[in-house]
């Protein structure tokens, strides 16, 4: 049962129409970039939504801001939390309260473009098959000072499940994609955002494997990187893993163990064929292969209190290496090009 949640809404004569589109916004002490957030959403070209923010007992001034927009805009229902839960908790909150057929993910310091909803609902209209639609991802420091656009080499349209698979296990980058817009049947139907590192990448993994996804070549996504952000806290030990789930990394864990086993779990999780089952569990194997040394590391605390080792962030150079890496396999594992389209 979730825990006891205060809602804040301060207009009680709204017309709550079903909406198309939930976007669900897990927030705690977001107040140096939400409000930019919330106007980018409410200023989407696309109407049909609600905006779910669950406010994980923010001790800044996040709930003023929510607050401040909640009375100003029909579409927003405003949830605080009793205490900080952790950002596993709060991403599943927002997903629980979706009443939508689609459902979009957002962050409290990214920032969508106005027409970021409107091309990826029209895509899934388009590809009714399709779970996911996303687009091209900006990369922006935190004052907006310089923006670059990311590139990265993963093949989530491909219609081989081992490739989008592979892509998305092999990946260097942060999953972008989760960013997007999905069904929300599909969200609901696999295990959601689960109290360990990284859990984001792995439910963008079990959508990827049930279907290929639609990518709209445009940057209408701005990622913002800054000294606070989830990313950012990768650098710091225990502070990636608490930030998911404030009672883990006490102790002796194994984040990378448990990776290993969701990656393996999720080729079982959604049904596939023999030979697609067969080609993920090759990619699933070439991945611990190459993250042996990591693996390793963290079962040496079986037999140790040593501390959790932090976790490992990538140089431009490391990303590099590991894209390289990454398409060499591929050259060799799919030497059939039609098996990318």
């Amino acid at each position: 049962m979730l825990p006891t949640v205060k809602r804040q809404q301060a207009n009680q004569a709204i017309d709550h129409s079903s909406p198309k589109v939930s976007i669900g916004l897990p927030v705690y002490n977001g107040e140096n970039y939400l409000r930019e957030a919330i106007t980018s959403l409410l200023g989407q070209t696309y109407t049909e939504f609600e905006l779910i923010i669950s406010d994980n007992a923010s001790t800044d001034s996040t709930q003023a801001i929510c607050e401040e927009f909640a009375a100003q805009d029909s579409r927003i229902r405003y949830y605080r939390a009793d205490k900080n839960h952790g950002a596993s908790w709060n991403h599943s909150f927002v997903i629980t309260h979706a009443k939508a057929p689609l459902f979009k993910l957002a962050a409290h310091d990214d920032v969508c473009l106005p027409t970021h909803l409107e091309r990826c609902v029209a895509a899934l209209d388009a590809n009714p098959t399709a779970q996911l639609a996303y687009t091209r991802t900006l990369m922006m420091h935190g004052d907006q000072s310089s923006m670059t656009f990311y590139q990265d080499d993963v093949e989530l349209s491909s219609l081989n499940a081992a490739i989008r698979y592979g892509d998305l296990i092999h990946a260097a980058p942060p999953a972008f994609p989760i960013f997007g817009v999905v069904r929300t049947q599909a969200l609901r139907s696999i295990p959601g955002f689960e109290p360990y590192k990284a859990s984001d990448r792995v439910v963008l993994i079990r959508l990827a494997l049930m279907h290929p996804f639609v990518f709209i070549d445009e940057p209408l996504f701005q990622y913002r990187w800054h000294a606070t952000n989830a990313s950012n806290l990768m650098a710091s030990g225990n502070g990636f893993y608490t930030w998911w789930n404030p009672n883990a990394g006490q102790g002796r864990v194994f984040p990378e163990c448990r990776i290993v086993y969701e990656h393996l779990r999720s080729v079982f999780l959604i049904p596939l064929s023999w030979s697609e089952r067969r080609a993920c569990l090759r990619e699933w194997w070439h991945w611990v292969i190459n993250n042996r040394q990591r693996i390793g590391l963290e079962l040496k605390q079986l037999y140790s209190r040593a501390p959790l080792p932090p976790y490992p962030t990538l140089t431009l150079i490391d990303q590099a290496m590991v894209r390289r890496a990454r398409a060499e396999f591929k050259a060799r594992a799919y030497p059939n090009k039609s098996a990318h389209s």
